[in-house]
């Protein structure tokens, strides 16, 4: 154990470039949190149920994950600049959390592959009944939810949006293009925090190896000037 810590020889730059790296990162997939509200307030903004990676209780733990993110990467910038062994044990701290947080936003996209495809088809199903079927009709250039035909037996008197294909030749339902658009929501969402999780963890190997090498360096050097001193 002993020679392993010997050869990990990481320095102040590097543990600087990192953070910068997990800043950059947050910032960057933070947009995605804000771009797949927008998605549920806009196209969705009907709907009565929506999938996982929608809700508003997911926003808000993706939310204040990115924005945990963000703030730590911020310290681990400070902290290649002024060490302090007080901010060394907050950061792995937060890092900690983080790296769990991230990792079960992630893996739970995963798991639930039948609920979703579940929550989805009763979503369409409660859009076409509330006739709430119009943007999405002209946001993916589908018709009804199998197709034409869903117009054709209905029981009401119905009329498809301007933007709908109904009226060509090969017009497929909205169903299976909007279960194909929501669950790359959900890809998107376990990808940016799987790679929030890879980087996060290096940041937290590199900074465990550099701040406790570099203190043990700084004491040396004290030691060294007292003895020069007397």
């Amino acid at each position: 154990m002993k020679r392993f810590f010997r050869r990990c020889r990481i320095s102040h730059i590097s543990v600087l470039h990192i953070n910068v790296v997990l800043l950059l990162a947050g910032l960057i997939f933070l947009m995605d949190v804000f771009n797949h509200m927008y998605v549920k307030n806009t196209l969705l903004r009907d709907a009565i149920i929506v999938p996982g990676a929608l809700l508003a209780w997911m926003f808000l733990t993706r939310f204040v994950t990115m924005l945990g993110y963000i703030l730590n990467a911020i310290l681990g910038i400070r902290m290649a600049q002024r060490k302090s062994l007080f901010k060394f044990a907050f950061y792995m701290l937060i890092s900690l959390i983080l790296l769990l947080y991230t990792l079960s936003i992630a893996a739970s996209r995963l798991m639930y592959r039948s609920r979703f495809e579940l929550t989805a088809k009763m979503m369409v199903l409660l859009l076409w009944r509330n006739h709430k079927f119009g943007k999405l009709e002209e946001e993916f250039g589908c018709c009804g939810e199998a197709g034409l035909i869903d117009y054709q037996i209905s029981a009401e008197k119905r009329n498809w949006a301007s933007g709908a294909c109904c009226g060509a030749q090969d017009c497929d339902g909205c169903l299976d293009k909007l279960i194909k658009y929501l669950w790359g929501i959900e890809m998107e969402v376990a990808r940016d925090n799987f790679i929030l999780f890879i980087l996060l963890l290096i940041g937290a190997i590199l900074m465990a190896c550099e701040v406790p090498r570099r203190s043990k360096r700084d004491r040396r050097e004290a030691g060294g000037e007292k003895q020069g001193v007397i």
